[in-house]
């Protein structure tokens, strides 16, 4: 049995990468736990306890941070761990990532190298996601790479979902209606913006140009076609699988932090 643990079962992304690790790991003959923690450290704490109490022979954990007592836990632990989520600093054991600060960093000199001079950023909670937070750091670092002004008003914080990037547009242009360009941290958010545009007859991206972040399925197939940040989700889940397995199968590890990398999709929307 192998554990994993991911931030909620309502991302369509975990479940691409759950997916993926769990047929690498089924092939050999092991079965795949999941439960969600609901982006609460606590709670995921409580769960690595009780798998560990359980004795599962290997953790995946969907996400860099971790309570002292559960960093604890899994340093004492002795089973094969893999972490994703970002590549930030140090692995407990073993990391299959990207990062989200070079991705939105990246979306963002896009955005400028295009023209856009009042870029918006919309992201999800950053007390919930650190993922987020790097995105709002990739977005502030190249504003200031290309000596541009950062301003607090045109940044929301908010929950994932279409309804709140439609009214997350909204807020931001009522407050600065000369914004020209607007990035949501996810996609989900982004075709909701578009969306509204669509519905109060505004081009995109004349008007205002929208990116997002992710690139899923839709993103190709609205009208305007989605510009995103594509992360292969799926080999996130397939190398750590595959890491896992050979820990478990006593073959070596060729490198224990693997850089799954991230492409620009620029399309009509940007």
């Amino acid at each position: 049995m192998i554990a994993a643990l991911v931030p909620t079962f309502d991302n369509r992304d975990y479940a691409k990468t759950i997916h993926a690790t769990a047929e690498v790991l089924h092939t050999a003959g092991y079965h795949l736990l999941l439960m969600h923690h609901g982006f609460s450290l606590e709670e995921e704490e409580a769960l690595i306890a009780a798998f560990l109490g359980r004795r599962v022979d290997g953790l995946y954990l969907y996400g860099r941070r971790h309570t002292p007592a559960a960093m604890r836990l899994l340093r004492g632990a002795g089973i094969p761990i893999a972490e994703s989520g970002d590549l930030r600093g140090r692995p407990l054991d073993m990391l299959v990532s990207y990062s989200n600060f070079d991705a939105a960093k990246a979306l963002t000199d896009y955005l400028i190298r295009k023209g856009y001079r009042r870029i918006a950023l919309v992201c999800g909670p950053w007390g919930e996601s650190e993922r987020h937070r790097q995105r709002w750091r990739g977005y502030r670092a190249a504003l200031r790479d290309h000596a541009m002004p950062y301003a607090a008003g045109r940044v929301l914080e908010t929950q994932l979902s279409g309804k709140t990037g439609a009214a997350a547009l909204l807020t931001l242009l009522d407050r600065d209606p000369q914004i020209d360009a607007i990035f949501f941290t996810s996609d989900v958010m982004a075709i909701g913006a578009l969306l509204e545009c669509l519905r109060r007859g505004w081009a995109v991206p004349d008007r205002v140009a929208i990116a997002g972040f992710d690139d899923q399925e839709i993103a190709s197939q609205v009208v305007p076609s989605l510009t995103t940040v594509q992360i292969p989700r799926e080999e996130i889940g397939r190398q750590a699988g595959q890491m896992l397995l050979d820990r478990l199968q006593g073959r070596p590890i060729g490198r224990k932090v693997v850089d799954v990398g991230f492409k620009l999709m620029e399309r009509e929307s940007a």
